[in-house]
């Protein structure tokens, strides 16, 4: 078998693979889903959000008033803990 035809199998196989699988859209969460998932009070995500390592219209948006966090910056966010140690 040449290179090209092993090309186009492999070609032939993606589509066939991509037309299978269920192409998901980006999606984008509430703040307070994300705060009652990690038990956190909305407003505790939203200071993450605005203070943290988080970009405005990437990691979050705005959706009217409301808060929107892109699925891929949702394990970024987390508790934070005190430190006992005054």
């Amino acid at each position: 078998m040449c290179i090209e035809s092993k090309v186009n199998l492999i070609l032939e196989k993606l589509d066939i693979c991509l037309l299978k699988s269920d192409c998901k859209t980006i999606e984008w969460i509430p703040v307070s889903a994300i705060a009652n998932d990690k038990g956190l009070t909305p407003d505790a995500v939203r200071k993450q959000l605005q203070n943290g390592d988080f970009e405005v219209d990437v990691d979050f948006k705005y959706n009217g008033c409301r808060i929107q966090v892109h699925q891929g910056a949702v394990g970024r966010i987390q508790r934070k803990r005190r430190s006992s140690n005054g």
